[in-house]
């Protein structure tokens, strides 16, 4: 009898363990993605105020910079397994600059008018914008029920953009808005 309770101790323990360790194995590749595709998009968010201070000091073309920089982190967001999509806003001294590569168009609601995907505007900084609202439909995920902003400041310089990432069934959307 004694042997008997022992023996069932030991499986129920068994038991126990077995589940924690199989739930530590499950869960650990959602928090993986999650960080990889939050950890990429760290990496656009600290390298593109590299690659437009080194475009700036050389004397090169921003925007092309820019563009490759941006071709450049879809390629290795592929490679990751992580679809990417982005719209950005750059603002030099003269000009504000829109470039769409979203799969569908981006609403800019103070400017009236719609950027198309794959899609280039330059719009002279002749008026002064403190705020751009813009509305984008649907991509890779799903955020066409909302309205997103970039605060803009004085300043010569400034990018904002805002992206959209998917590794697997996980989501995530970046805005660098200047706020």
């Amino acid at each position: 009898m004694m042997k008997q309770k022992k023996a069932q101790f030991y499986f129920v323990t068994m038991i126990i363990l077995l589940a924690i360790a199989l739930s530590l194995i499950l869960l650990k590749p959602a928090h993986t993605k999650q960080q990889n595709l939050h950890n990429f998009f760290e990496n656009i968010n600290v390298e593109s105020e590299y690659v437009l201070n080194n475009a700036m000091s050389e004397d090169k073309d921003v925007v092309t910079e820019l563009n490759n920089f941006m071709k450049d982190m879809k390629e290795y967001g592929a490679q990751q397994g992580i679809s990417f999509e982005y719209f950005y806003l750059l603002i030099n001294e003269t000009n504000y600059i829109f470039y769409n590569n979203l799969v569908n168009n981006v609403e800019l609601l103070e400017l009236k008018m719609t950027l198309n995907s794959k899609e280039t505007k330059i719009i002279e900084r002749d008026q002064e914008l403190t705020k751009l609202s813009f509305k984008v439909n649907e991509g890779v995920v799903d955020v066409s029920n909302f309205i997103y902003k970039f605060y803009i400041t004085k300043d010569e310089q400034q990018l904002r953009y805002f992206a959209i990432g998917k590794r697997g069934d996980l989501n995530e959307i970046q805005i660098k808005d200047g706020s």
